[in-house]
């Protein structure tokens, strides 16, 4: 019993230190404790009475709290009573000239040298230039009392009592760490326990030495004896038998346990210990603790079940009765009807009593019998199929297919979907990032923040009004109405206390139909002669029915809605603001009135949302990106706007046509009319003609109006607007004529107020065309002249995309624009810190595009000069084309370098952008024959010479394919592809 400590003051400190073990419940370990002091309490043979009890407590508590030597009396002396323990604590105490405060002095070495017990010897730690010294560690076999002497003399450690113990055994490795360390004992791996140690061979060691650490208390004997260390001092050691595996020693061993021994094991000269110069190698070899011998250590966890109560059952008759007390069971079986959903036939049944949901697929000949579950067991069922062992609290769509494999009942899916969601065990493990974090009202203001960081800060005063206009972006979240981040203000002090909403403007009104425009509305050139001037309107006049703001009926092309399902999508509609619903009402009643829409009933429904056109009228459009995503796509090009200004160099006599509301102006199949579909707040409509917002659209008015100019070279068209571009003045009433011609014919109704007749130069697609040659939109010319100076990467971005839109305008773009592209890469501060570089780049760019630059439009028929450079930034290519004697530029291109290739030599990057230009303008050089000019002498010969770079020749033989003539030139003369390629 004592050896298992079993004892009285055994089950005290059970009771007093147990700790819950692994994999205990909380009801199991208060059973152990309880267990403890029932122990502790029959083994002390107290009475379960309460002063007994009390008596045995405030006992415990004196002997913890008073001096060691006093309670180790105390304890063997056993004393019954409270009043027996404080009279002979008193005697002890008077015996000794001792106060109850004082505490007995504890015996350590006789050196004054620190103990290094815990210091490994192969271990070396330095701090200062000194190896570190830990404390010595506190045992309970150091903490002797005075009895103990630290000499030791002749073998024999001589007491206080006068009496000698003989030594049992002696340790060389247990003194001080630096004379065992120079000692130079052999020290290799070893294994306890499948635990990896270092193991020592100490010939001046008679027994084994293992650090206590690494000993279980089940392998201790219970045994204790002394050893004499290499200082001459005892120390006093635990003996045990454990299980040991060294290359000096192997096997089942008794050692002595202390728990600062130098080294993990210390061999010394026992039975069967090899020598030092002779240990077993091979019992080093796989000494590490591999996963599978972890893994069979490992302590097996319990699984965890949850709770879930468990159901009586119900038989049959119980579950008749159920279905015949749910009344929408009964409403579903008294209806009785059969209907198909998806390619499936479902239907409800009775059999044998029971109500039954059956349904055929098919498309895979299966018929399904479900039983519809009464609401009383629908909880259970759903408890059973998510939280139970089985159902592992899987996700929605499992956990809906293990409750529909055998039942069913009205609205299962929302019911599982909501008891997933609600699931506790579920919403504990969810991932992290997926729920938003609350509370919300912090996140939403750090959003004000950020969103408020570009505004400007107001002040109003009492009746000051703000005009703020607010228009509906792309994506509407819940109102049509966004404000601007460009007009973002943040309003603050509102000085006073009234407002007079009558006095506030109203919110801009959708485009009206009022108006009627007629071919009085058409605006002509200024530079007409009045007999010019006369034709034209005589022309206009003849088929003045064409002139009209109110969309036609085309009669060239139909819009037709393929789709890949037969599933109607249908939204619900978005909310829109009380203030633009009147407005909403009375433009949806206009288009009524005009054959757009009517009243549907149809199973389609796409939501209606309010947006702002280019002139600052409103209409109605239509947010079709559900109906979108199954729609077959139409491939009908349109064509480039590069292509459109070819053919156009000789051209003097422009005129500008705009379709009324081109889209509007095409019918639907009739069959894919319930397609268009729409709703608002309190109507359902559909289009008779195309609507806004539809994948194929485009195309489709597209394919529209190719057939209405087919055959009509002078016309060229991108989507609604229609340019005529003739040489001659006859030719162009000519080809006014047959295009109003061909316009009444169809059915196509014009905007006169948007035409312009008889002009030498137009804007057409961002630029100005006229005179042979094609320029920058005034108006944009003003946007890039008055844009402000940039400070974020958003207002950098901006920039660059406005001056992009003409970089075939600006030679090199590529290589000047260079150091602003830089600021807005990835990593970048959102606030740009511009250098003189970007200075520089700024400046130019800005220059470069408000000195409203020329290009002459390209000749097909002429022959193309081509000059290529390069620097160490970018390349660059111009397009050249003689008329008067003199080259002018068709068209800039430039390419910035990358790291790659800004690394090539100088005849690389130069061969670089001849290459890189040709294949730029492939489209007016192949198959004809150019002049290819370059300021690098080396490549005059590039068609016929032989060049030992491989990367070169490569290059040359792509080349092959073009017919060109190489000519040096000086570098001052390259003043297109050189111009502002050596900024930096």
């Amino acid at each position: 019993m004592k050896r298992y400590d079993l004892t009285e003051d055994g089950y005290r400190r059970k009771f007093r230190t147990c700790k819950p073990a692994e994999g205990e419940s909380p009801d199991m370990f208060i059973v152990r404790i309880v267990t403890y002091l029932d122990r502790w309490i029959e083994l002390s043979k107290t009475d379960k009475s309460y002063e007994k009890l009390k008596d045995l407590i405030v006992r415990e508590q004196f002997m913890d709290a008073c001096p060691e030597d006093l309670a180790t009396s105390l304890r063997e002396k056993d004393l019954p009573t409270l009043e027996r323990v404080a009279k002979e604590a008193d005697l002890f105490l008077k015996a000794r000239n001792r106060k109850l405060c004082d505490q007995p002095r504890k015996v350590f070495q006789s050196n004054a040298r620190p103990r290094m017990d815990s210091v490994r010897p192969l271990e070396k730690k330095f701090n200062g230039g000194q190896p570190e010294v830990r404390k010595p560690a506190e045992d309970p076999t150091m903490e002797v009392t005075d009895d103990l002497q630290s000499e030791v003399v002749g073998g024999m450690v001589k007491l206080a009592s006068g009496n000698s113990v003989p030594v049992m055994t002696n340790c060389a490795a247990l003194g001080d760490p630096e004379k065992t360390r120079s000692l130079g004992l052999p020290v290799l791996k070893g294994e306890i326990g499948g635990r990896e140690v270092d193991v020592m061979r100490d010939t001046g060691c008679e027994g084994v030495v293992v650090r206590k650490q690494l000993v279980d208390a089940s392998q201790l004997t219970g045994e204790c004896c002394l050893l004499l260390r290499i200082d001459n001092t005892a120390l006093l050691a635990e003996k045990a038998v454990i299980n040991l595996r060294t290359p000096f020693l192997s096997g089942e061993v008794k050692t002595l346990c202390i728990p600062g021994a130098i080294c993990d094991v210390i061999v010394g000269n026992v039975e069967g210990a090899r020598s030092p110069e002779d240990p077993d190698m091979s019992v080093i070899v796989g000494a590490a603790t591999t996963r599978a011998q972890a893994k069979r250590e490992a302590v097996t966890k319990p699984l965890r079940v949850p709770d879930i109560e468990r159901h009586v059952g119900v038989d049959r008759e119980q579950l008749i009765k159920l279905q015949q007390e749910d009344p929408r069971i009964l409403a579903l079986v008294d209806a009785g009807r059969t209907s198909r959903r998806g390619g499936k036939v479902v239907s409800f049944e009775k059999a044998r009593g029971i109500v039954y949901w059956r349904y055929e697929d098919l498309g895979r000949n299966v018929d399904v019998k479900q039983v519809v579950l009464p609401k009383p067991l629908r909880e259970y069922v759903m408890s059973v199929a998510h939280d139970s062992i089985t159902g592992a609290h899987l996700g929605i769509r499992r956990t809906k297919d293990k409750v529909l494999s055998n039942f069913y009942w009205p609205g299962v899916d929302g019911d599982v979907t909501r008891y997933c969601r609600s699931c506790e065990v579920c919403r504990r493990n969810v991932k992290k990032g997926t729920v938003p974090r609350v509370l919300l009202e912090k996140a939403q203001g750090r959003q004000k923040h950020y969103y408020d960081r570009a505004a400007k800060r107001r002040k109003f005063s009492v009746g000051e009004k703000d005009a703020s206009q607010a228009t509906t972006e792309e994506r509407p979240p819940t109102s049509s109405l966004a404000i601007p981040a460009a007009s973002v203000t943040v309003i603050e002090d509102l000085e006073g206390e009234h407002f007079n909403d009558s006095d506030c403007e109203a919110l801009p009104e959708l485009g009206g139909w009022g108006s009627e425009e007629t071919v009085k509305d058409l605006k002509y050139s200024d530079e007409l002669t009045l007999d010019q001037r006369r034709q034209l309107e005589e022309v206009a006049v003849t088929y003045s029915s064409i002139f009209s703001d109110r969309p036609g009926t085309a009669s060239t092309e139909e819009h037709c809605i393929e789709l890949t399902s037969s599933i109607p999508v249908r939204q619900r509609p978005y909310p829109v603001p009380y203030a633009m619903r009147q407005t909403l009402r009375d433009e949806l009643r206009e288009m009524e009135d005009l054959g757009v829409i009517r009243k549907s009933s149809s199973p389609y429904a796409s939501p209606v949302v309010v947006v702002k056109k280019k002139d600052g009228t409103n209409h109605a459009c239509i947010d079709y990106r559900r109906l979108n995503k199954p729609t077959i796509f139409d491939p009908q090009p349109m064509t480039p706007p590069a292509d459109i200004f070819q053919g156009m160099e000789k051209n003097q006599y422009f005129s500008k046509i705009d379709l009324s509301k081109g889209y509007w102006q095409i019918p639907v199949r009739k069959e894919d009319i319930p397609k268009t579909a729409i709703v608002t707040m309190d109507c359902h409509y559909e289009f008779l003609r195309m609507p806004f917002g539809m994948m194929n659209s485009g195309a489709t008015l597209t394919r529209a109006v190719k057939k209405l100019l087919c055959g009509m070279d002078n016309v060229v068209d991108y989507i609604d607007d229609l340019l005529i571009h003739t040489e001659t003045w006859e030719a162009h009433v000519k080809t006014l004529s047959e295009l109003f011609k061909r316009l009444q014919e169809a059915n196509f109704t014009v905007r006169s107020v948007k035409c312009l007749l008889g002009s030498r130069t137009v804007d057409f697609l961002g630029h100005s065309l006229g005179r042979g040659a094609i320029g920058l939109l005034d108006e944009n010319v003003e946007k890039v002249r008055n844009v402000p100076r940039t400070k974020t990467k958003r207002e950098v971005r901006a920039f660059l995309g406005l001056v992009g839109y003409y970089k075939e305008f600006v030679p090199n773009f590529a290589a000047v624009s260079a150091p602003l592209s830089d600021l807005v890469r990835k990593g970048q501060p959102n606030i740009v810190n511009c250098g003189d570089s970007q200075e520089r780049a700024y400046n130019s760019l800005k220059v470069a595009v408000t000195s409203k630059p020329v290009l002459q439009l390209p000749d097909v028929n002429k022959r193309f000069v081509l000059r290529t450079d390069a620097s160490n930034r970018g390349l660059g290519a111009a397009l050249m084309q003689e008329n008067g004697g003199m080259l002018f530029p068709v068209a800039y291109a430039s390419k910035k370098l990358t790291d790659r290739e800004s690394k090539y030599s100088v005849t690389e990057r130069e061969t670089l952008a001849i290459v890189w230009g040709v294949k730029k303008f492939s489209l007016y050089l192949y198959g004809t024959v150019f002049t290819l000019q370059t300021d690098h002498g080396a490549l005059q010969f590039l068609n016929a010479a032989k060049f030992d770079g491989p990367r070169i020749m490569r290059w040359a033989l792509a080349l092959q394919v073009y017919n060109s003539d190489v000519q040096y030139i000086k570098g001052s003369e390259n003043v297109g592809a050189d111009y502002l390629s050596r900024i930096e």
